[in-house]
């Protein structure tokens, strides 16, 4: 509720802000009009309309030390304009965000207007190009024949490049055999219609198997029932036969990859076997090497004299020698 520039002992007596009223009403300085905190200097910065003169009637409230209530009452009424603004704010708010959003529809809209005409257009303008070109390709087609009988004419009314030649071609021929094709279908189709012809003659035919000479359809039924019986039979017994021989085959087969197997698991038994008795030979071939050295070394520890503490006496070079010798030699002659 403190707001604008005011630089009142209300502001700087509380050391920590103010949460609410009731913090303030239980204060020393609402209570006895005095307070013994020193006063903090502070300067407020707001740029709220209004500020000052909200400010201006706390310290009245404060002045003339109205009740709690009444604070109560100022808070509600100030809270309601608030809330009114706010509830403002938020319409216009709406509105203008509807009137974006209508704004945007509109275009949304007029984009896809111009998206669909643009898209008629093109058809359009495919199918014009396509009946364009297919009318360019038939004048073509046109002027091709045309040009290719004129030049067929004048190729006819030229003389024979190496004379005269043989007697030309009669028109009745010529006209034959440009209307060979033609023929040939005719013909064709006269072959089909003749067909056709003949079926539903014969169709139209009585039947001359309906009479009195004629098995009765049960003797019919009968026969067929009895040759369609033993057929089966025969099938069914090839069927039986084919299928004992491919059992036999199978069992053979079978019969003969066990065997296979067992020869081969017997010959890698026979395999592993000798492969164990040879390395059983050959450790224990090692086991007494091995026995054999250990003996030998304890034979020769035993066989050794004593180190003397690990000193070995070596002999005297030639040189000591002489020395010894010359110093006996020596000790000898002073004796004398």
């Amino acid at each position: 509720f403190l707001g604008g520039r005011l630089d009142l002992a209300l502001v700087a007596t509380f050391p920590n802000a103010i949460s609410s009223f009731e913090d303030f009403s239980a204060t020393k300085l609402f209570q006895s009009g005095r307070n013994e905190v020193p006063l903090r200097h502070r300067t407020w910065q707001a740029s709220v309309p209004g500020a000052e003169e909200r400010a201006l009637e706390v310290h009245k409230l404060l002045s003339e030390k109205r009740s709690y209530s009444e604070h109560l009452k100022r808070i509600d009424q100030r809270a309601e304009e608030l809330r009114s603004m706010d509830q403002q704010f938020a319409r216009e708010h709406r509105a203008g965000l509807q009137e974006m959003k209508q704004r945007f529809d509109e275009q949304s809209q007029e984009n896809r207007r111009a998206l669909q005409q643009s898209i008629r257009e093109f058809n359009h303008q495919q199918n014009e190009a396509k009946v364009a070109r297919a009318a360019k390709f038939q004048q073509e087609r046109g002027d091709y024949k045309e040009r290719r009988m004129e030049m067929e004419n004048r190729v006819r009314s030229m003389p024979m490049i190496n004379g005269e030649g043989g007697p030309r071609e009669s028109q009745e021929r010529t006209r034959a055999r440009e209307n060979l094709g033609q023929d040939f279908s005719n013909v064709h189709a006269q072959y089909y219609q003749d067909l056709h012809e003949v079926k539903d003659k014969l169709n139209s035919r009585p039947n001359l198997t309906i009479g009195s000479k004629r098995r009765s359809q049960d003797d019919i039924l009968a026969e067929r029932r009895a040759q369609g019986l033993a057929h089966l039979g025969k099938t069914t017994r090839e069927y039986c036969q084919e299928l004992e021989g491919h059992y036999d085959k199978h069992h053979q087969r079978i019969q003969n990859i066990r065997q296979s197997h067992q020869e081969h698991f017997q010959a890698h038994l026979d395999h592993r076997m000798a492969a164990m008795d040879a390395f059983n030979a050959k450790l224990s071939s090692q086991k007494q090497l091995i026995r054999d050295e250990l003996q030998a070394r304890e034979e020769r520890v035993n066989a050794r004299g004593k180190s003397y503490g690990g000193y070995v006496p070596k002999a005297k070079s030639d040189r000591r020698l002489q020395l010894e010798a010359a110093e006996a030699e020596l000790n000898v002659t002073m004796a004398r």
